[in-house]
């Protein structure tokens, strides 16, 4: 059972491998101690019957293998499944995320990792002096230790399925999926910042596309990309810049020489409204684990990191809950906004590097280009100077 929970855990862990490894190997295990023990019955069953000298005799090494094979898978299983929690915990001790469900999680999941292991052992080590008690006392005694043993099981998956605990809590899968997230196993892939191409020998620039054409944006990068190669084509620059984290970019501001002191944010954009330091995202709870939906949370949750804003998700409160969630939300980014002095949570850092990309395209005597929607049709691209 604790090898079973655990297996669930790691899959909402996204290390799907990993508990796929465990699983067979518990099969085999599993497998290996029946033919053991079938093995054991008949030998007890002929012991009476034609010798056990006899028997022991035609029996050859099978047994043992049978036993060594299932010992090396079980306790296989279990430093596995111990080491891949612990190895979630670290990755997300190590991100940078103060999220307080996250850092309860991982901390349990040491709890967890730490109890696969001693609590295999306490059950072990139990159950073999139980056996081989000799007296009513000893037998109550080592009783004792396996009611110890599932005692603290049992606390510690109620603990992680959110059943008891504080509140922060009560959605523990919330908690898995970020974790997976974090250490690398999630559905989060990696998206890819663009931080535009002025090619020098080119003689026409775009410094504006329109972000709903993600395709056709895909294959411009691509294409300005691979200029470097000789492709026949008529070389030209991208000046447009894509950013996705705060490595990137991403929430981080530039100072404006015009306002010492200030960033670009208040001249672009003047101050804005609390609502843009909140992000709220609407999940169906029937299709919350679908991968389309793990991976635009995963997007979300990651933008919101990089800005600083308050990720709400709708998903299966209740109507008074979300209500409740919801006030205290846009109450702290109403906080959030006034400390921020009003600037723009994605910050300008943006057209710092789109605007230096513009000025030396110009200064290269590009023709500077604007991509826009064109006309009634769907998908029509235009440029206009």
């Amino acid at each position: 059972m604790q090898v079973h929970m655990t297996n669930l855990k790691l899959f909402a862990l996204g290390r799907r491998l990993t508990a796929k490894l465990c699983q067979v190997a518990a099969l085999i295990g599993i497998a290996s101690s029946l033919l053991f023990g079938s093995r054991w019955v008949m030998f007890l069953i002929l012991e009476t019957s034609v010798g056990p000298y006899y028997y022991l005799d035609n029996l050859g090494m099978e047994p043992g293998l049978l036993l060594l094979l299932f010992l090396l898978c079980f306790f296989g299983t279990i430093c596995i499944q111990c080491c891949s929690l612990c190895i979630v915990a670290c990755a997300a001790l190590r991100a940078p995320s103060n999220d307080e469900a996250i850092l309860s999680t991982a901390f349990l999941l040491f709890g967890n990792a730490l109890l696969v292991l001693l609590g295999t052992a306490l059950s072990v080590w139990a159950l073999v002096r139980y056996w081989l008690s000799s007296d009513t006392f000893e037998t109550r005694k080592w009783s004792t230790w396996l009611t110890v043993d599932i005692f603290l099981q049992i606390c510690n998956t109620l603990t992680l399925s959110g059943m008891v605990g504080p509140k922060q809590w009560n959605r523990p899968m919330d908690a898995f999926r970020r974790l997976a997230d974090l250490s690398g196993f999630g559905f989060a892939s990696k998206r890819i910042a663009f931080p535009g191409h002025i090619n020098r020998t080119a003689a026409k620039c775009i410094v504006s596309f329109p972000g709903k054409y993600s395709e056709l944006w895909d294959e411009a990068v691509s294409t300005v990309s691979s200029q470097a190669v000789d492709t026949g084509l008529e070389p030209w620059s991208l000046a447009c810049v894509f950013l996705t984290d705060a490595e990137s970019g991403l929430g981080r501001h530039s100072e404006n020489p015009d306002t010492p002191g200030k960033c670009w944010c208040h001249s672009i954009y003047g101050r804005v409204p609390a609502e843009t330091y909140l992000c709220v995202v609407e999940v169906e709870p029937e299709h919350i684990d679908s991968q389309a939906n793990r991976q635009l949370l995963s997007f979300k949750r990651s933008d919101a990191e990089a800005m600083g804003q308050l990720l709400v998700i709708k998903s299966d409160q209740s109507d008074t809950e979300w209500q409740i969630q919801l006030a205290e939300a846009a109450r702290n980014a109403q906080q959030l906004c006034v400390e921020k002095d009003g600037r723009a949570p994605w910050g300008c850092q943006w057209f710092e590097k789109w605007k230096q990309n513009v000025d030396l395209a110009a200064q290269l005597g590009q023709e500077l280009h604007v991509c826009r929607a064109q006309g009634p049709r769907k998908g029509a691209l235009g440029s206009a100077l």
